[in-house]
């Protein structure tokens, strides 16, 4: 582990406490987490392309989550998911140097540990997977998408065409609307969602992603403006893709632009308790 100091502690004070975990991470029901691809500034909250924000619907309020300059993060977080144990999964789009652990290229999963979060952000990283050990290696497979199953495999989108290699030697070809899965157990790779199924999505330039492990539901977001099966929005949108009667049913879920928000989206996480639709913020399709 190579750890981050906590802001304020001089190299001769002891480390502070660390919250309890309650403290720490509690997902808001319904709220929205997600990065973004430039600068800017929302509700009075600054951030660059490194942080993580959250717009919650209840309160109209946007707070930073994971200041990413405190935590020694200087390369753009393009993925991203936030787990029950307070840990948060993130990959980058560049060469990220962490100092005691590595360098985390944009085909890796870091595993960043908590012990502050928001405005000041503190804690230590870890590997969590190693692109270039399971067939991830090209420029067309650097990582754009994070979630994880209920039962622990990690999925992820990639910016363009995967060819990763199954435990019996075959290759599974994705393309970058898709999502795979790899099982940390078995060390086998699955696909876990094929957007060609989905009306529109595979024209579409596809850059982020969050899978409900509840529902099974998939929500994406786009590098531009999108059609999908007359679903239309931007990059500073989120759909959502339910399956209903075996067919693919794309909604809007999450229209930026109605929030004042002034960059597009590039990674995130619904966390907790998926929203069937905003009850009244505009911008946001209720559920049908």
């Amino acid at each position: 582990f190579g750890a981050i100091g906590l802001a304020g502690a001089s190299q001769g004070d002891p480390a502070p406490a660390a919250p309890a975990a309650a403290a720490l991470w509690r997902p808001l029901p319904g709220a929205v987490y997600l990065s973004t691809a430039t600068a800017g500034t929302v509700g009075g909250v600054a951030f660059a392309p490194a942080d993580i924000i959250r717009y919650d619907p209840a309160s109209g309020a946007w707070s930073m989550i994971f200041d990413a300059s405190d935590a020694g993060v200087t390369k753009n977080v393009v993925a991203f998911e936030m787990l029950d144990d307070n840990k948060l999964w993130l990959a980058f789009a560049a060469n990220q140097a962490i100092a005691g652990v590595g360098t985390f290229t944009p085909q890796d999963i870091a595993v960043f540990t908590p012990t502050a979060l928001g405005a000041t952000t503190a804690g230590t990283f870890a590997w969590l997977f190693d692109g270039s050990a399971h067939s991830l290696t090209t420029l067309a497979e650097k990582i754009d998408g994070l979630a994880r199953l209920g039962n622990g495999q990690i999925v992820l989108s990639t910016s363009g065409a995967a060819d990763v290699v199954r435990l019996n030697g075959t290759h599974l070809k994705a393309q970058d609307e898709d999502a795979l899965a790899y099982d940390p157990a078995s060390g086998q790779w699955s696909l876990v969602f094929d957007g060609s199924t989905v009306p529109g999505l595979a024209v579409e330039d596809a850059n982020g992603l969050w899978v409900d492990p509840a529902s099974g539901d998939v929500y994406v977001n786009m590098l531009d403006a999108f059609n999908l099966g007359g679903i239309r929005g931007d990059g500073k949108d989120i759909a959502r893709v339910r399956w209903q009667d075996g067919a693919a049913r794309p909604s809007l879920l999450f229209d930026g632009s109605a929030y004042a928000l002034p960059a597009r989206i590039d990674a995130i996480d619904l966390a907790a308790d998926v929203p069937s639709g905003f009850a009244s913020p505009v911008g946001c399709v209720p559920d049908q």
